[in-house]
């Protein structure tokens, strides 16, 4: 019931598992994926970088009916992607009872539910997250997607 509520947002989000978030942070999330700042594009395969060319296109796709002959599994690469915040996504089983993904870019997911955001700095959004999540973890040691990239660098001391 909580991931169909109308301001609710399901990503993965908190340590790479999902994570509801309330229509209050959508601006604040949309801002960080939409930037394609390095953390997000910087190694990624060669398939997800196809992939993403693809859906910036097309606006969705379903990973079940992608091309499977380059040998690496559509819902691999949509993960790699999603990990990145690079997409929103949303599982759903096939006629066949196969798990597959609707991918969507964040514009086309903006559009489908009729919200107007704008992209604000993504630096600022990143911090503002990062301290929202500090506040609510109770001692957890959360990550989010970009902690890799700035592991050491932004927050030494810090879970991010």
């Amino acid at each position: 019931m909580l991931a169909d509520h109308p301001d609710v947002l399901v990503i993965k989000l908190l340590s790479n598992k999902v994570t509801f978030v309330h229509r209050e942070l959508w601006q604040t999330i949309y801002s960080i994926a939409v930037s394609r700042d390095e953390w997000q594009l910087k190694g990624l395969s060669k398939d997800a970088k196809q992939l993403l060319k693809r859906l910036d296109q097309v606006g969705f796709l379903d990973t079940h009916k992608l091309d499977k002959s380059t040998g690496t599994k559509p819902g691999n690469v949509a993960r790699e992607l999603e990990a990145r915040l690079l997409l929103t996504s949303q599982q759903v089983h096939t006629s066949s009872g196969a798990h597959a993904k609707l991918l969507e870019t964040w514009d086309a997911w903006a559009k489908r539910i009729g919200y107007k955001v704008r992209a604000k700095d993504s630096d600022a959004a990143r911090l503002y997250l990062e301290q929202r999540v500090l506040s609510i973890e109770n001692g957890m040691r959360a990550t989010l997607p970009w902690s890799k990239y700035f592991h050491g660098v932004r927050r030494p001391g810090g879970p991010f």
